[in-house]
């Protein structure tokens, strides 16, 4: 059941009631309190100046029905939605009033000459009067010169002027190249020869000179072993291994040559060889010659000096393979060493 109260009667509460809000003096709530199972029913308007200014709520929102009963608002409720999308465009309005003439902008660039129009074919008017005479023009430019005039005649030469002082010597220029080298002259003609000169006078006599004949040998035969052995130059001596010994010494200076080398018989055949070298001071010299297989005899070419006090002997070398028989030689040997008084001073 509602309960319905007077106009001015509830209008009177609700003034007291909103009087009581609105006046800050007064912090009391007002409270309306229906009976059991009734309402509150406000007939006329209602003004409530308090709410403006209040905070905006977003929970426990109060919708109003139609019939102007108070109550929460349904949960789909919620709070603004997306902008809609624009709507169609309306009419255009009316066409506003002519807005007044602007300033006038400036003066456009001139535009190219138009192509000149074909001459009309109207008949030529009459001349008209002469015009006043124009004020005179400016100078024109300077003609081009005439031609030269012919040449007037020479006139008389006149009297020489005074020697002038003279200048200064100028540096002296580079010299010129060297020119070329003339042809020889003529040989002249032979003289007549001199007068024999007289004779020198005769030199001393020279020391005689003379080669004595050398010779030497082993008292042993040597075998094909290709082992080197050592000799004396002068006089016979048995092998030695040693290189140092069985050495001659040189008493006089000379010189050795015309040496030859042979054997007790010819050398077995294959690839025996024997070769003969004279030493000076325990070094082989140019005096040197081979026997080869089956040979039984060699020579060596050239000579070589010595010079007293010279340490001489002579290598054998014998080697080689094959030829069969029997392979042992002795070998002995020849030359001759020139320029000495007597064979005794040249070796001891």
């Amino acid at each position: 059941m509602t309960h319905r109260y007077p106009l001015h009667a509830l209008a009177t509460a609700a003034g007291v009631a909103l009087a009581t809000i609105a006046m800050p003096a007064l912090a009391a709530d007002v409270t309306i309190t229906p009976p059991a199972g009734g309402g509150v029913v406000v007939n006329g308007p209602v003004t409530m100046p308090g709410v403006p200014g209040s905070a905006q709520q977003t929970a426990n929102v109060v919708c109003m029905a139609a019939g102007g009963a108070l109550g929460p608002c349904p949960s789909t409720y919620g709070a603004t939605g997306p902008t809609g999308a624009i709507g169609a465009t309306g009419a255009t309005g009316p066409t506003g009033a002519t807005g007044a003439t602007g300033v006038t902008g400036p003066t456009g660039a001139t535009g190219a000459t138009g192509v000149t129009g074909p001459t009309g074919a109207g008949a030529t008017g009459a001349t008209g009067p002469t015009g006043a005479t124009g004020a005179m023009g400016a100078t024109g430019p300077t003609g081009t010169a005439g031609a030269t005039g012919a040449t007037g005649f020479i006139g008389a030469t006149g009297s020489q002027g005074l020697t002038g002082p003279q200048g200064i010597p100028g540096p002296q220029g580079v010299q010129g190249p060297t020119g070329a080298q003339g042809i020889p002259g003529l040989a002249g003609a032979t003289g007549t020869t001199g007068a024999t000169g007289a004779t020198g006078a005769t030199g001393a006599t020279g020391s005689a000179g003379f080669s004595v004949a050398i010779a030497g040998g082993g008292t042993g035969s040597q075998s094909r072993d290709a082992t080197t052995r050592y000799y004396k130059l002068q006089g016979t001596s048995a092998s030695t291994t040693t290189s140092t010994n069985n050495q001659n010494t040189i008493g006089v200076a000379g010189v050795l040559s015309n040496f030859t080398a042979t054997t007790s018989s010819n050398l077995p055949g294959g690839t025996s060889s024997a070769t003969v070298t004279v030493r000076n001071n325990n070094t082989d010299t140019s005096i040197t010659c081979t026997i080869g297989a089956g040979a039984d005899s060699c020579t060596a070419a050239g000579s070589v000096s010595f010079v007293a006090g010279d340490k001489i002997n002579v290598s054998v070398s014998y080697g080689g393979s094959g030829g069969g028989g029997g392979t042992s030689r002795t070998f002995s040997w020849t030359g001759y060493y020139g320029n000495v008084p007597a064979l005794p001073t040249i070796i001891n």
